[in-house]
């Protein structure tokens, strides 16, 4: 296999790997610097540690950060309302590449650093592809003149903000479904100007799919390290429930929420003692409200190891109700050998065995049924846990799961250069 200069560009700061996409990115990114060099242009929402820059340095030739957070006034909502895209992209493609002129700085307050930067870094050194993380900065670099280009958008976006419609106030339920309607036309066109787009599931490729038969569509799915040893089973805090993710994401608060609220009181009149561990980064005030209505509610906030957390539940339990796209939590669970207990949205797009690799229900009832099982049975629990480690020797590694990435990169670069 060649080895290739990649330039990837994307919002995310992906160490400490912590969150689907972070998660995601990083472990991509460690494997694919393994066969081809890569450099990376990121725009995070806020100033990241150093020390978080230098646990990306071992994987990346060169590190270029320029921090962005959109910040929507009254003209640019007036301007996003007769715009033909949707506020998310206008954000990271304003101002035009106009506005940076050679020699001047690509970041001016307020305004998008995206489009000048991305033009500026191809300017000044060759790469063989590149790689777009996310559906919105790949709508700032439509039009571009580049290299053979690959989009990793991981879910089909108009299907997240119909999940997100649901969950909105109502005073962005009118904004949220007129950038739906946009999307919903311009996602097809917009993949369309990639070589090829990388979703993280059948269920997302199938769905971009259908909205463009033409495109080129991956899976390249979330995963976790494969498992060396089992973990320590004194680590283990019985009785305990074990939840994680980014709780900035609607759907993962919601979880958060209900874990708390509806299934862990019904469990308590069982074990008073019970514990439920809530890990991941920001948390938000609902969260925070609700956890201190019962001292065994533990919000962590940001951790150094998640696997170290989650060792500590006896029970991982999931009870997302809304969401779209692969759930990390799920190899996460299972690298940590940790019997999972799930709803069916939490398990959509992954394969596994219903009753061998996790056990699935959708109602708060059945949800308390299944945990307060596995509580009362430590044998299995045992078995749980070891088949779902076993999973991720069999299909959901890192290492397994970048060679769809990397074959995705060898059809790419065969393409030729884009000026569209």
């Amino acid at each position: 296999m060649p080895g290739y200069r990649v330039l990837c560009v994307s919002t995310l700061m992906p160490y400490p790997p912590v969150g689907g996409g972070e998660s995601k990115f990083f472990h991509l990114l460690r494997e694919a610097s393994r066969f081809h060099e890569v450099d990376l242009l990121l725009f995070p929402p806020a100033e990241p540690r150093r020390e978080d820059i230098e646990g990306l340095r071992p994987h990346a030739r060169s590190i270029r950060i320029e921090p962005y957070k959109p910040r929507a006034g009254i003209r640019d909502k007036l301007r996003s309302l007769i715009s033909p895209y949707p506020f998310s992209i206008v954000a990271y493609r304003e101002p035009s590449e106009a506005s940076y002129a050679p020699g001047t700085p690509s970041y001016a307050p307020g305004k998008s650093p995206v489009r000048g930067a991305v033009k500026r870094a191809l300017s000044l050194d060759r790469y063989d592809l590149l790689h777009v993380e996310g559906c919105f900065l790949g709508g700032a670099i439509v039009g571009l003149r580049t290299p053979p280009r690959l989009i990793l958008p991981h879910d089909a976006i108009y299907r997240n903000y119909m999940e997100n419609l649901k969950l909105a106030p109502w005073r962005r339920k009118p904004t949220l479904a007129l950038d739906l309607l946009k999307f919903r036309r311009l996602e097809p066109r917009l993949y369309g100007y990639y070589d090829a787009v990388g979703m993280c599931t059948t269920v997302e490729a199938r769905a971009v799919k259908k909205l463009n038969p033409a495109l080129h569509v991956g899976v390249v799915s979330n995963g976790a390290d494969p498992c060396t040893s089992a973990p320590d089973p004194q680590v283990e805090e019985f009785p305990s429930l074990v939840f994680s993710g980014s709780f900035d994401y609607p759907p993962n608060e919601l979880a958060a929420l209900r874990l708390m609220g509806r299934i862990a009181p019904p469990l308590r009149r069982r074990w008073p003692k019970l514990t439920v561990f809530i890990v991941g980064n920001r948390p938000t005030r609902r969260m925070e409200r609700a956890a201190a209505r019962n001292p065994g509610n533990i919000i962590t906030g940001r951790v150094e190891s998640v696997p170290e957390w989650l060792a500590r539940g006896s029970v991982y339990c999931s009870p997302l109700s809304y969401g779209v796209g692969f759930k990390n939590k799920v190899p996460e669970a299972w690298a940590a050998a940790r019997p999972l207990v799930a709803t069916p949205k939490t398990m959509e797009g992954i394969e596994f065995i219903p009753g061998r690799d996790a056990l699935v229900a959708e109602t708060d009832a059945d949800l308390v049924r299944a945990c307060a099982m596995l509580l009362d049975d430590a044998d299995r629990r045992r078995k749980i846990g070891e088949s779902g480690r076993k999973r991720i020797d069999e299909r959901y590694n890192w290492p397994l799961l970048a060679k769809d990435l990397l074959e995705l990169y060898d059809y790419v670069a065969a393409k030729p250069a884009n000026t569209r």
